[in-house]
């Protein structure tokens, strides 16, 4: 008898535990209908029709799983589309817009991912390492974080290096980052347009004090060195490759030395043709 009226009140004892704690608004259970207009006042766990008057039925999904975190909810429309909201923290009266998941045949991941505010990808460590930001007055950003000044690398599939951000910033494609340029790559490059900025240019060959290099001097460089002067030999490329802005310059700098031997000559030999009138 005694081992009954035991067991009766360790059973009682815990069935009064559960009735504390038992709240008939968190269990998952069907709701009823509310029109669209009420939706917002879904609120407790379960299912929902949704009554969109004169047009349609809609099923409901809420879980409300309460603190700050905000209820979150499902619909599904009876043309096909699946969406989802949820309140906004420790605002009651604010919700997230309808992101779809599904919508006219077609999964939409990209409607709902990019209006996520801010999420994070985490190391073993828990320190955020891949990290989606969003905010409402700044433009949508993505960040990859490395370990202090230790390279970030992109792989492809066979595990071969593609991409490498060295510790100082510096990127290399398919190669190594250099120690002092900030891009190395393995290959060639295509492009529509290459600007470079900063460059001195040679329009001082027109300045009135510019000492223009007597034909007789630059056929004497050009017999003792095999290239013109100021422009490096084919031995200095090989060797150290050439600064495309700064060849340019040079460049220029000899075609607009051309164009003032050109107008001597112009000069020379309209005076000739005068003499021979």
């Amino acid at each position: 008898m005694k081992k009954l009226s035991l067991s009766f009140l360790l059973l009682t004892t815990g069935m009064a535990a559960y009735a504390q704690t038992y709240n008939a608004g968190s269990v998952m259970q069907q709701r009823g209908t509310l029109y669209s207009t009420s939706i917002n006042d879904a609120t407790e766990n379960g299912f929902y029709s949704i009554l969109y008057q004169n047009e349609h039925i809609s099923s409901l999904l809420t879980f409300n799983p309460g603190g700050s975190t905000g209820a979150f909810q499902m619909e599904a429309m009876y043309w096909g589309q699946l969406r989802f909201r949820n309140r906004v923290d420790n605002d009651v009266n604010a919700r997230t817009a309808w992101r779809d998941i599904w919508h006219s045949g077609n999964f939409t991941p990209g409607n709902y991912l990019s209006a996520i505010p801010n999420v994070d990808i985490n190391d073993a460590a828990g320190a955020a390492r891949f990290i989606f930001s969003h905010g409402a007055s700044a433009p949508s950003t993505t960040y990859i974080r490395g370990y202090g000044d230790r390279p970030v690398v992109f792989r492809k599939g066979d595990n071969t290096d593609v991409v490498i951000i060295g510790g100082t910033g510096n990127v290399g494609i398919g190669a190594e980052p250099h120690a002092t340029h900030k891009l190395a790559v393995a290959g060639s490059l295509i492009a529509t347009k290459i600007k470079v900025s900063n460059q001195p240019w040679a329009d001082f060959v027109f300045a009135k004090n510019y000492e223009l290099p007597c034909i007789a001097e630059v056929e004497a460089y050009i017999k003792a060195h095999q290239h013109l002067p100021g422009i490096p030999s084919e031995a200095e490329v090989q060797e150290q490759g050439i600064d495309v802005g700064d060849m340019n310059a040079r460049l220029l700098q000899k075609i607009e030395e051309q164009m003032l031997y050109i107008i001597q000559l112009k000069k020379e030999i309209d005076e000739l043709k005068l003499k021979v009138k």
